[in-house]
């Protein structure tokens, strides 16, 4: 497979930056919000191999004893949460 993407990219703490904070606007409203059942959904794609590709999907149930803990306190949820996803 041919691809014009670099092998490695260096990780700088600028990059690392710009990534936490992307992670924690995506975690605080107005992005979250309950589901509108009656509306169309969506994904992030990209077009690789001649076909529409989703970019990223992330999807993990968190275990009772997390989910007790965490109930109601969005805070330590957003961190938990996105600690779980950082590169």
């Amino acid at each position: 497979m041919q691809t014009d993407a670099p092998d490695t990219i260096t990780w700088s703490g600028e990059m690392a930056e710009a990534f936490s904070s992307w992670k924690w606007a995506l975690c605080s409203d107005p992005a979250l919000g309950l589901s509108d059942y009656a509306q169309p959904f969506s994904a992030l794609a990209q077009r690789h191999g001649g076909r529409l590709r989703p970019v990223a999907h992330l999807s993990k149930t968190l275990d009772a004893v997390v989910r007790v803990a965490l109930l109601g306190t969005d805070v330590e949820m957003t961190f938990y949460l996105t600690s779980k996803i950082d590169p």
